[in-house]
């Protein structure tokens, strides 16, 4: 169990044989109530974050903060492997919105808890949580809290999934591509035009560059700029799971 500095208040024992739910509303407000209750999905995710990140001495672990192109704003991360699942969250296009330690959930019968460490809103509106833990650490204390929380979760009809790392290329290719997320990057209309009819129909990543730089008589490293911002956005398609992106990738509209 992972040492918590909470935001919340001393979490109180769960006396009820109902999940509970803890967390602190927008306007800074402690929220508990029993999970089956038909929670508000605004109030979910304009939830503050439930609890903070210690900093001290002979820390192992890595924690920051991540600039979301989804939200638009600063998530909270506490180590790097958190920080990849919030990128590949970023990355999805069904995700709306990402929430880093939303709530406590307070089990049953008991004073035990456990603070989820993401809460994600796709596009449809259905929820879903995420918690994060490297392999080598998924023991069986952890386990039965996971276990735990998806049998909860899943009782009221939301998603939950344990994230342990991606394979790669995926990781190092979309580590890569983040770099072209912010909006600063992303071409002009021109530019999308341009690079729309260069990779129609699919082409090489240096060649469809070319073709555009051609067509718009702009330097190829702002048109690869914009291929690589498209490629992030899902305006452009490649296969990032099979090999690392170069300039070799086949890259299609």
């Amino acid at each position: 169990m992972r040492t918590h500095s909470p935001v919340l208040p001393t979490l109180p024992a769960n006396l009820s044989d109902q999940v509970r739910i803890a967390l602190i509303d927008r306007s800074g407000q402690l929220l508990l109530r029993d999970l089956k209750d038909d929670l508000d999905a605004e109030v979910l995710v304009a939830a503050r974050a439930s609890r903070r990140f210690p900093g001290y001495r002979g820390k192992r672990n890595y924690n920051g903060s991540y600039w979301s192109r989804t939200t638009r704003t600063l998530i909270g991360f506490e180590s790097l492997l958190e920080r990849e699942a919030i990128m590949l969250l970023d990355f999805d296009p069904t995700v709306a919105v990402i929430v880093a330690q939303p709530f406590a959930l307070l089990w049953p019968k008991s004073a035990s808890h456990h603070f989820p460490d993401l809460l994600v809103r796709h596009v449809d509106g259905s929820i879903a949580v995420v918690d994060v833990r490297a392999l080598p650490l998924l023991d069986g204390k952890a386990t039965r809290q996971f276990d735990l929380t998806r049998r909860a979760l899943t009782h009221v009809g939301w998603g939950y999934t344990v994230y342990t790392g991606s394979a790669e290329p995926l990781a190092q290719n979309l580590t890569f591509l983040a770099g072209f997320r912010k909006h600063g990057f992303d071409p002009e209309p021109r530019l999308v035009a341009a690079l729309h009819a260069a990779f129609d129909p699919p082409a090489r990543l240096d060649a469809g560059i070319a073709a555009a730089a051609a067509i718009t008589k702009r330097d190829d490293r702002l048109i690869r700029t914009g291929a690589l911002s498209m490629l992030w956005t899902h305006q452009l398609h490649a296969d990032l799971t099979s090999a690392s992106l170069s300039d070799a990738s086949v890259v299609w509209t």
